[in-house]
């Protein structure tokens, strides 16, 4: 039995990211299909890349009302950091943006 894994389903009915995450992911995969048809963003917008470590540890994280950033970093063995942005709503932290979302 195969199983794909399809990160625009995933995003679509994420629960806890934003709207304003999931157009802004979007729109910068569209944009990338438009500069170069053939090979598109060729990276993920989300982390930025196309590799990412099996985990992630908190490396720092600074709240203010709310709006929260944090930074997030891999394994000694690979020690990707990745940034994200959070907001409340509705009681609830939501992410608003992560990667090259954040440019």
């Amino acid at each position: 039995m195969s199983h794909s894994w399809n990160p625009d389903k995933w995003v679509a009915s994420n629960p806890l990211v934003t709207e304003n995450f999931k157009r802004a992911r979007a729109k910068l995969i569209a944009d990338g299909l438009k500069e170069n048809p053939e090979v598109g963003l060729d990276a993920d917008p989300v982390i930025n890349g196309n590799d990412c470590p099996d985990s992630y540890t908190v490396k720092s994280a600074k709240a203010s009302g709310d709006t929260a950033s944090v930074v997030l970093v891999g394994p000694k063995d690979y020690p990707a950091q990745l940034k994200v942005r959070l907001v409340k709503m509705g009681g609830k932290w939501l992410v608003e943006a992560s990667g090259m979302m954040l440019r």
